[in-house]
């Protein structure tokens, strides 16, 4: 599945969800959930996401060392100034 979002005015998102253990063209996939976040503002941008926006997760990984916690079922998310960052559930 692969849902497109937008969080705030100046922030795109895409969430693509694997279940089932088979992507969308039937070949094996390992199940998880990955989010793509662009902010197209000359400013920083927060964004706020509920776990259930995320299948439930309860942390999310951000490049090789970053682990990024819910707190009460929700994520916050800091993206710079014309950037894009991808997370995925590890949780």
């Amino acid at each position: 599945e692969c849902r497109m979002i937008a969080p705030c005015a100046d922030v795109l998102g895409v969430i693509r969800t694997i279940t089932g253990g088979v992507d969308a063209l039937g070949d094996p996939a390992e199940d998880g959930v990955a989010l793509t976040l662009i902010n197209r503002s000359e400013t920083p941008q927060r964004v706020y996401l509920s776990a259930s926006d995320l299948c439930g997760a309860s942390a999310l990984r951000c490049g090789e060392v970053s682990v990024i916690e819910s707190e009460n079922g929700a994520f916050t998310l800091t993206l710079g100034a014309l950037d894009g960052e991808t997370y995925l559930k590890l949780r």
